[in-house]
């Protein structure tokens, strides 16, 4: 298959690129990127199966005789909000199949509206295929279904567990653009489902889980695309929440900044140089001291038997075996290439459904609505780098807890 790969020579879409570059299942690949510098710097990094083509995706006739040559396009161009529903409504109209990494909720429910479109161009489209949304719909699918009963459905992603060597290697500092989105999913409303019903609501509550073989943590509401899509799959849960693990610095940090442009004290462009500053992000804080405190941090929640859930999970509430339990399931070990890998290359796993014939159902999904979370994490599993003291253990870990009557 040719895959073109919108925004390849960007932080996720390079790392895409490279993963697809030598495989077999991939006979060309087109970096599209409107900087044709960079694009056509990274192609040559590659063989003649790797080339570069400059294109500014909002120039429509541009992006359509793109598209004529690829049979797959990969979309990793933000702001959703703007880019998602005309990207993906050009692919179906030239029918070509799809896979982007949105992680906003507004344009996911923009897009998965095209779903008939979509069947009847014989596309297949798979909306918020990262880390999260992405790899977290299909761990929620599986402590979904190591339970009889669910009314609780989560899907939590963080600062992980940070005893788990390496998972924090190759990280890059946080970009502008990274921050803006936080900053939207942290203001205003978001929408999630309670007591059984869609509602828009405050973000950043505070929920302690009790995950399992972890214990308590302390987790904060988000906005984002799996609390409104798992309810599609799964429409008898009474609660399906995206959480975000995180130390209590970093979420005051986040609150106070999204309070502030709320209120219209700032506006955006202020605000993310707000939070910037007060993560100990911006070029006027010493790093060395931001990550002397951010450890602090953690051990003292440590030492309160508050504890670091992995960076990727999911966790279902409901019954098994007729008494109340939960589930928890998480991947034993890490992607390498810091926040670049961790969404780019679940991009890649599924492209590689796709051209193995895996991916079957025609029309726009969220990864749960058209993918096998299990076969999901078998080819998922070559690329996850894994502690040198578990090496030999399976990559998935589900565990369920009965709670105490």
């Amino acid at each position: 298959m040719n895959v073109l790969v919108l925004g390849g020579a960007g932080l996720v879409g390079r790392q895409i690129v490279a993963a697809i570059a030598n495989n077999p299942l991939f006979s060309q690949i087109t970096i599209g990127e409107r900087n044709i510098d960079e694009a056509q710097q990274l192609a040559q990094q590659f063989g003649d199966n790797v080339s570069a083509s400059q294109l500014d995706i909002s120039d429509a006739p541009a992006l359509e005789a793109v598209l004529t040559g690829c049979d797959i396009v990969v979309s990793c161009v933000g702001p959703y909000y703007k880019f998602g529903k005309l990207v993906l409504s050009a692919a179906i109209n030239a029918g070509k199949h799809y896979i982007d990494i949105c992680d906003d909720w507004e344009p996911t429910l923009e897009m998965l509206a095209l779903s008939e479109t979509a069947q009847a161009a014989d596309v297949s489209a798979i909306v918020g295929m990262g880390a999260s949304p992405g790899t977290t719909n299909l761990l929620a699918v599986l402590a979904h279904n190591a339970l009889d009963r669910v009314d609780t459905l989560y899907t939590i992603w963080g600062v992980g567990d940070m005893t788990m060597e390496g998972d924090n290697e190759d990280e890059e500092p946080t970009s502008d653009t990274a921050l803006e989105h936080w900053l939207l999913q942290a203001s205003g409303t978001i929408r999630v489902k309670q007591n059984g019903m869609l509602r828009d609501v405050i973000p950043l509550e505070e929920y302690i889980i009790n995950f399992p073989s972890y214990g308590r943590a302390c987790c904060y509401s988000l906005g984002h695309p799996e609390p409104v899509t798992l309810p599609l799959t799964f429409p008898n849960i009474r609660e399906s929440l995206n959480l975000m693990n995180m130390p209590s610095s970093v979420i005051g940090a986040l609150k106070k900044t999204g309070q502030e442009l709320d209120s219209g004290e700032s506006e955006m462009p202020e605000a993310v140089q707000r939070l910037a500053r007060r993560l100990g992000e911006d070029s006027t804080t010493s790093e060395v001291i931001s990550n002397l405190n951010f450890m602090a941090e953690l051990l003292a929640d440590k030492m309160k038997d508050i504890h670091y859930v992995p960076s990727l999970c999911g966790m279902a509430i409901g019954e098994k075996d007729g008494k109340p339990a939960r589930a928890g399931s998480w991947c034993n070990g890490f992607i390498p290439g810091g926040t670049g890998g961790t969404t780019g290359i679940p991009v890649v796993a599924v492209l590689e459904m796709m051209a193995s014939g895996e991916i079957t159902k025609r029309g726009v999904y969220a990864p749960e609505g058209a993918i096998d979370a299990k076969r999901y994490f078998d080819y998922l599993e070559r690329y996850v780098t894994r502690p040198k003291n578990s090496a030999n253990t399976p990559l998935l870990r589900i565990v369920i807890e009965k709670d105490k009557a």
